[in-house]
């Protein structure tokens, strides 16, 4: 952990301080939009107490030092209504803290947290040099929620939800047990209703989870630039250097989906217009770390059916999580380009494997079709509509 950087201009000598761990919180924190209250949210009828969550955290991808958290009393007349607890190990390279109400108070009660990190040593060798203890502090307050309202609209064929102005991470399941996924952040929301006909279920966190930070990839192993990823609800999305580095930060805990998608442009064969048309998978990527590395190959098609009625597409992606899970993603169908029905297409889609049959797939649902670590060897998707055919192939190595 280096506290400090000597920087050489000549004729100058500069020293900068550098700190490598931060103390971050739900929409506050260094470098957050909000970076002044932790806010501990009442529902109004709930049973459950609120809960809000501090962590010191790695203040960059490569952070290895371990630090150690140490939390200041609170005031007794605080402590009567509130809890601290440390989360998990401490010391760890990220230490995290509980804020609790016991019960509700009369009157909302605001106070701030104190507390110091300090640097361990280790592991030897990491420059973990920040031994002294730095403070910290984080102002609390607690708010009354206004309810959800959840609304079709009929004309966009979108249901809405509003939060009432609470920022959250939005988590969606298909069950009220879960499991859950968040889909978007922010306050109000406008969903796709086709999407959920089969009925879902919606809670909002405010937990800060982490950073997904990486590199995509095009099937030949060469970086991208014109790749998107984004969350498929709104709130968070980001494009890619031109090395086809990206990072999307400030994400809820939990497992997130991803859209990662490229334009693709195709020609209308009836109506000769040159066409665009976004394609991609939705991925499910744990976010409940500092930083969660995604290295991604990726490719996806689109194209026009002969009669110009519909657009055939594809996808397929490798993706390599943390250097350590690997999943096979992929996906196709038909989408109206006229007034026609969603479902009319006629369109099939065929995966084949490295050994064995092709066989047919389906639309995925929460997230698209994939296989945790798939066979290595060549992985081929094909997409057919009014007997035209147009296929994508992708390796999976034998070591990574």
């Amino acid at each position: 952990m280096k506290r400090t950087l000597l920087l050489l201009l000549f004729p100058l000598c500069a020293l900068i301080k550098v700190q490598a761990h931060v103390v971050r919180w739900w929409d506050g924190g260094p470098g957050l939009p909000n970076s002044s209250l932790l806010r501990l949210v009442i529902y109004p009828g709930s049973t459950v107490l609120p809960l809000g969550f501090i962590e010191v955290a790695p203040g960059d991808r490569f952070e290895e030092c371990t630090v150690t958290v140490k939390l200041d009393p609170l005031d007794p007349a605080i402590a009567e209504y509130v809890s601290l607890n440390i989360l998990g190990a401490n010391p760890d390279k990220s230490v995290g803290i509980i804020v609790g109400l016991k019960k509700i108070p009369p009157i909302a009660l605001p106070f701030r947290i104190k507390g110091t990190w300090a640097a361990t040593g280790k592991p030897d060798g990491g420059d973990c040099t920040a031994v002294f203890p730095n403070p910290f502090e984080v102002p609390v307050v607690m708010g009354v929620a206004l309810p959800w309202v959840l609304q079709y609209v009929s004309l966009s064929n979108s249901l809405k939800i509003d939060t009432g102005g609470e920022k959250v991470g939005l988590q969606e399941a298909c069950f009220p047990i879960g499991p859950w996924k968040t889909i978007a952040i922010g306050s109000s929301f406008s969903l796709n209703a086709p999407d959920r006909s089969d009925g879902r279920y919606y809670r909002g966190i405010n937990r800060l989870g982490g950073s997904l930070v990486g590199t995509i990839y095009d099937l030949q192993g060469k970086p991208q630039t014109g790749v998107r990823i984004e969350l498929p609800g709104g709130g968070a999305s980001t494009g890619l250097d031109i090395f086809g580095n990206y990072q999307l930060p400030s994400l809820p805990y939990g497992d997130t989906d991803f859209h990662i998608w490229k334009p693709i442009q195709y020609l209308n064969p009836t109506s000769g217009l040159t066409l665009t048309q976004k394609v991609g998978i939705t991925i499910g990527i744990p976010t409940k770390t500092a930083f969660t590395a995604l290295q991604y190959w990726f490719d996806a098609q689109a194209f026009a059916a002969p009669k110009g009625d519909y657009s055939g597409w594809s996808a397929i992606g490798l993706a390599r999580i943390d250097k350590s899970e690997t999943y096979l993603y992929y996906d196709g169908g038909a989408r109206p380009i006229a007034d026609q029905p969603r479902n009319g297409s006629g369109a099939e889609v065929w995966i084949t494997p490295p050994t064995g049959m092709p066989y047919k797939i389906g639309r995925g649902l929460d997230t698209e079709n994939f296989i945790e670590n798939p066979m290595p060897g060549s992985w081929k998707i094909t997409t057919t509509l009014q007997n035209e055919s147009r296929s994508l192939s992708l390796t999976v190595p034998l070591h990574f």
